[in-house]
């Protein structure tokens, strides 16, 4: 799990597309950038927003979580360090 020096933690949103989501007090906006819709996330919130499910249009599932957490790979790609 990546966190930042506040604590927070690195989530992506499956889709690469902006993506705005409000729990509780603390709003939460998926920025879009290499592919990847990435976010710091609150600790305390990070259940709540892994547990968010999203439509799929796949002829096999109804439903599929919508976030995970990133990978090393997703956070070094969102920030552009990938290739270094």
């Amino acid at each position: 799990m990546i966190k930042n020096d506040a604590g927070e933690v690195a989530i992506v949103h499956k889709q690469p597309i902006q993506k705005y989501i409000k729990i509780g007090r603390n709003e939460y906006v998926f920025i879009p950038k290499r592919s990847v819709s990435f976010a710091w996330v609150k600790e305390e919130d990070v259940d709540r927003i892994l547990a968010i499910e999203g439509n799929c249009n796949c002829p096999n599932k109804s439903s599929t979580r919508a976030f995970r957490i990133a990978s090393e790979q997703e956070h070094r790609l969102w920030y552009g360090l990938a290739d270094r």
